[in-house]
C-alpha cells in the first residue's frame, strides 16, 4: 500500500505569566496562523501549556523501528540552541499573536508518526489483487475523526450496498451519497493533494 511513516513534531510552550484569565485560556480553539509553503503554524491550548506545531517538510522514514518514535532529530529540538523548529515556530507565531509569543518560553518538544499517503487521503476499498480484503487506512492523524464515516463506507463495501460507485449516507443524511473513488486504494494519486495535515 502506498503509506509512508512521516514524523511529525509538536512543541510545548509554557507561559511565564498569564496571557488572559485561565477560562479564556481553556476556551482558546485550535488556531492556524497563516497559509502557503512553509507556513501554517497552529496552536491549542493543553492545560497550563500551549501546543504548537506545523506540517513540515520530511521525507518519509521507512525503515523506523519503535526506539526512533520518540526520537528528535537534529534541528527539531529545543534544549540545543536557537537554531531549530521550535524557535522558528516562536517567530512566526510573533506577528499573529505577539501575547502567547512574547511571554512563552518552550518546554517540551515531541514527536510521532503520521501514516501518510501520496495524497493525504485514507485508502478506503479493496486490495487490487486480494478481492476479498479490504483497506481502511492511511488516515494521517485523523483516524479517531473519520472512524464513523470509515465504518459507514466499509460497511457499504462488505454489504455490497454502493451502487454505481456511490455509498449512501444514513439519516439524517440519506439523501446525500459518497464516491468511493475517492478512497480507492487504486486511485490516481497526482489528482489531488491536501495542503497541510495537522
Amino acid at each position: 500500500l502506498p503509506i509512508a511513516p512521516l514524523k511529525r513534531y509538536l512543541y510545548h510552550l509554557k507561559p511565564s505569566s498569564a496571557v488572559m484569565s485561565a477560562e479564556s485560556w481553556r476556551a482558546l480553539p485550535m488556531t492556524i496562523y497563516g497559509m502557503g509553503r512553509g507556513k501554517g503554524l497552529f496552536s491549542r491550548p493543553d492545560g497550563p501549556l500551549l501546543v504548537v506545531g506545523i506540517s513540515h517538510e520530511t521525507p518519509p522514514d521507512h525503515d523506523f523501528c519503535d526506539d526512533d518514535q520518540d526520537r528528535i532529530e537534529r534541528g527539531f529540538g529545543h534544549e540545543h540552541g536557537l537554531d531549530n523548529m521550535g524557535y522558528a515556530l516562536l517567530a512566526q507565531l510573533e506577528p499573529f499573536a505577539p501575547a502567547l509569543a512574547d511571554v512563552c518560553g518552550l518546554a517540551g518538544t515531541s514527536c510521532g508518526y503520521y501514516a501518510m499517503t501520496p495524497d493525504a487521503t485514507p485508502l478506503i476499498g479493496f486490495d487490487a489483487q486480494q478481492e476479498n480484503l479490504l483497506h481502511a487506512a492511511g488516515f494521517s492523524g485523523h483516524g479517531l475523526m473519520h472512524a464513523p464515516i470509515t465504518a459507514v463506507l466499509v460497511e457499504a463495501l462488505l454489504a455490497g450496498d454502493a451502487q454505481s460507485g456511490l455509498a449512501r449516507l444514513p439519516e439524517p443524511f440519506a439523501e446525500h451519497s459518497i464516491a468511493l473513488s475517492t478512497f480507492d486504494p487504486r486511485r490516481d494519486f497526482s489528482a489531488h493533494t491536501e495542503p497541510m495535515v495537522l
